[in-house]
């Protein structure tokens, strides 16, 4: 046992921590952090490897266009363009096209187009469409548990979309530029991203652990480590 001489007189100053001190906690807690670190990977891929189905993914795109009279060529003498600001509003609009893709009528259509094989909530659960590089193209994209599945509804998505976008806007057109293809292999589980978070929460939760043992860890091994939590300075040691 050692006995430590302590001067009687001692200040204010809260114990600080630095770089050094962390990196000590870390270490003295090495195979804490370690153990944690390695259930929490090995779980991951257990769950990755033979609890995550995988998913097949496809997409179509649509054209969006804005069509005034002037544009369709309905003035005499004047040929069928498209004006800049017609673009414009093409871009404008697609926004409005993609909350209507979403609604619940639509999906409903795109469901009984399917025969009832999905119901309107897994098909929006399956969709996704946004603006392809903010242009006056929308990708729709789907992903199934099942290549067929992908294909069937991404296509009937595709067919559905202008029947119902051309009933609600008269001042404008959709077009499928590209039909959704068969998906060929299935998408991959994620396996690295999952095991690279399951990493840094191993190390946060193992670092965790060691702060609070580490500040529960009343036992006085150098003098250093009386100062330290007293908030006093050593005179001298006296080793028996």
């Amino acid at each position: 046992m050692v006995n430590k001489a302590l001067n009687n007189s001692s200040n204010n100053t809260p114990p600080t921590i630095n770089l050094l001190d962390i990196w000590n906690i870390f270490w003295s807690r090495k195979l804490l952090i370690f153990i944690c670190v390695a259930v929490l990977m090995i779980a991951a891929y257990i769950k990755v490897s033979h609890f995550t189905p995988y998913t097949y993914s496809t997409s179509g795109i649509l054209y969006v266009q804005n069509r005034n009279e002037i544009s369709k060529g309905q003035v005499e003498g004047i040929e069928d363009t498209v004006y800049g600001s017609d673009i414009s509003t093409s871009r404008l609009m697609s926004t409005t096209y993609i909350e209507i893709l979403t609604t619940r009528s639509f999906l409903t259509d795109v469901s009984n187009a399917l025969g009832g094989a999905y119901s309107p909530g897994q098909v929006g659960g399956m969709m996704s469409i946004a603006a392809k590089n903010e242009t006056e193209l929308l990708q729709v994209d789907v992903t199934s548990g099942s290549a067929q599945g992908a294909y069937d509804v991404c296509n009937a998505i595709l067919h559905q979309a202008p029947q119902m976008l051309n009933a609600v806007f008269d001042g404008g057109e959709i077009k499928i530029v590209e039909e959704a293809a068969m998906p060929t292999a299935p998408n991959g589980k994620g396996l690295r991203n999952a095991l690279a978070l399951a990493l840094l929460l191993g190390l946060a939760i193992g670092g965790i652990i060691a702060f609070v043992l580490d500040y529960l860890d009343i036992t006085v091994r150098r003098a250093d480590d009386v100062a330290k939590r007293y908030n006093i300075s050593i005179l001298g040691e006296i080793s028996q």
